[in-house]
């Protein structure tokens, strides 16, 4: 495939590329081949036509609305062209700015793209005096007429618009629901905007999601642009199913957790795969299979594939791993332990006992069943030292004000949340071991958008729980 940024004004030559992303009905993000990285890209826009405009967000927080006909015209061009391989000729450039901006004729196969939207009424034709004689351009005028006549795309004479919504009012209510959805940018391998679909049609709920149970490195990062090429050039503006998992904070601040598919395929399965991401233990007890993506990623470790290229596994640990495989000895009745999830189990309860500051006791408001749960990923202040099952008899009867802002912890907890509603989601449930009983891990949140684990982290009275990046047995 030649390269697309060779194309010139003067050169009738066809050139190649594969449309990334359309931007409106009359312009295209085309790109080349990737060679030892992401490849070149450039715009195009569909020459002597100009299509309705579609609204967007602006970079001082205002937005505009669609025209009429705006998004079907886009979306008549995407579902046509995106990650398809396209052939072009450049017709003639317009300055504007820095960049001249490039006009040309688009064909997927023997189709004429430009003759097909104008076809479609899906743009209107560009009249100029010079070009009134232009073969080309009569032409398209004839497509639109005919058009025109069959009361086709914006000539229905039916005003047409979708509702964007950026904001998020009540994202507690996108948990644990699956929706489908198009991808709009990448932000990093791991990080997405996304336009969920809702009911009714044409409404969209724009969020950031940031896929649940791994990380990619940012651009900038080793293989952070590689990874995000990755997740680009099977994504974006592609049709998708979305399950929210997780959420925090609201409005223009929401941030979503959640998997991201594609069928019954799983872009975060195959990221780990390749090596481009770690598993995340924040998140990754939310996901139908931290088991698989646990293993997943030890097979990139054991390939050195990408981010793993450097990992050395120290001797000892390999031959315990071999030891658990073999259950010798000690191992005999040895498991994987890593932490279930919840079956993202979701409800509303009412607080009514703080017990330390890591442990509630809470009664779930459909069905009254009082239980006692832990913020999950969060360790409560402890005796200086004191780590692991150490000492299990001393931390089980010494008083909270022995140990230093054990007190202040749960005294935050009783004044924030004893007697109020919160919404409670089961992130994982940690497994009975000899020494402690299974611990319901979860995500507490007061007035839709106070994390109660981030509280405690923010007022210095909790500790994030950290594993040895090769351990696998943790969420």
């Amino acid at each position: 495939m030649s390269n697309p940024l060779n194309a010139t004004n003067s050169s009738p030559v066809m050139q190649r590329a594969i449309v990334k992303l359309v931007l409106s009905g009359d312009s295209l993000i085309i790109r080349g081949q990737p060679k030892g990285g992401p490849p070149p890209e450039k715009q195009i826009n569909l020459a002597y036509l100009i299509a309705p405009k579609v609204g967007r967000k602006l970079p001082d927080g205002s937005t505009t609305s669609d025209e009429s006909h705006g998004w079907e015209s886009r979306e008549f061009l995407r579902t046509k062209l995106v990650g398809k391989e396209i052939q072009f000729r450049t017709e003639y450039k317009i300055s504007m700015g820095n960049t001249p901006r490039e006009f040309g004729f688009l064909f997927l196969g023997d189709e004429n793209i430009n003759d097909t939207v104008v076809s479609e009424g899906m743009a209107e034709v560009v009249r100029r005096q010079q070009n009134k004689d232009n073969a080309e351009v009569l032409r398209l005028i004839e497509l639109e007429e005919s058009a025109k006549a069959a009361q086709k795309g914006k000539w229905d004479n039916v005003s047409t618009k979708r509702e964007v919504l950026y904001d998020v009012e009540e994202p507690q209510k996108l948990v644990n629901k699956t929706f489908p959805g198009i991808v709009e940018h990448v932000r990093d391998g791991s990080t997405l905007r996304v336009a969920l679909t809702l009911e009714p049609k044409k409404r969209y709920q724009m969020i950031t999601l940031m896929l649940s149970g791994i990380r990619c490195p940012q651009t900038g990062e080793p293989f952070g642009e590689e990874g995000r090429y990755f997740t680009e050039s099977r994504l974006l503006q592609k049709d998708v199913d979305i399950r929210i998992e997780q959420t925090s904070g609201g409005g223009n601040s929401a941030a979503f957790v959640g998997s991201l598919t594609v069928g019954d395929k799983n872009i975060a399965e195959y990221l780990i795969k390749e090596g481009f991401a770690k598993c995340l233990d924040w998140t990754i007890g939310l996901t139908h299979d931290p088991k698989k993506l646990r293993t997943l990623e030890r097979e990139a470790k054991t390939k050195k594939l990408r981010i793993w290229k450097d990992f050395k596994e120290t001797k000892l640990r390999t031959l315990e791993r071999e030891a658990k495989t073999k259950k010798l000895r000690i191992w005999k009745d040895f498991k994987e332990t890593v932490r279930t999830n919840g079956s993202n189990e979701s409800f509303e309860a009412k607080v009514l006992e703080i017990v330390n500051g890591d442990a509630l006791v809470v009664q779930n408001l459909s069905n009254n069943e009082v239980k006692k749960v832990f913020i999950a990923s969060i360790r409560p202040p402890r005796l200086e030292g004191q780590r692991g099952d150490d000492d299990k008899e001393k931390r089980q009867f010494r008083p909270l004000y022995d140990i230093p802002h054990m007190f202040e912890a749960r005294e935050f907890l009783r004044k924030r949340l004893i007697g109020k509603k919160v919404s409670v989601k089961v992130d994982y449930i940690q497994p009975k071991t000899d020494n402690f009983a299974e611990k319901t891990c979860c995500t507490v949140i007061l007035d839709t958008n106070i994390n109660i684990g981030e509280a405690l982290i923010s007022k210095g009275l909790a500790t994030v729980v950290k594993y040895r990046p090769d351990d696998d047995a943790r969420a």
